[in-house]
């Protein structure tokens, strides 16, 4: 049986909270729920306010940025090894690919 989308759930996750907004599918704008403690407990309670959890598709925001200072990390690491300019973009532009490849593989496409 295929899921049916009613609404997509925002998570912004920061280190004190995590902050909760609703868009439901169509022409809506988001709207903004509220902040809960980084624990699961508040998070599953704040979710299951929102809908069952079959209408419900998540997504979150630490995930990009993670993958951008992973990214800035590895430019400063290899700058400080005196490396090529050319040379570092090239390390720098595989592993965002890489990033890249792994999230278009984990998307399904649409049919």
């Amino acid at each position: 049986m295929d899921r049916i989308i009613t609404s997509f759930v925002g998570l912004d996750v920061h280190k004190d909270s995590i902050a909760v907004a609703i868009a439901p599918t169509g022409r809506e704008p988001p709207r903004f729920v509220g902040t809960v403690m980084p624990q699961w407990a508040p998070l599953s309670k704040a979710l299951g306010r929102l809908g069952r959890a079959r209408e419900l598709q998540i997504v979150y925001e630490a995930g990009p940025w993670r993958a951008q200072l992973r990214l800035a990390q590895r430019y400063r690491h290899l700058s400080a090894r005196k490396l090529a300019l050319n040379k570092i973009c090239v390390a720098i532009a595989r592993e965002l690919s890489a990033f890249v490849w792994d999230i278009a593989r984990q998307v399904k496409p649409s049919v």
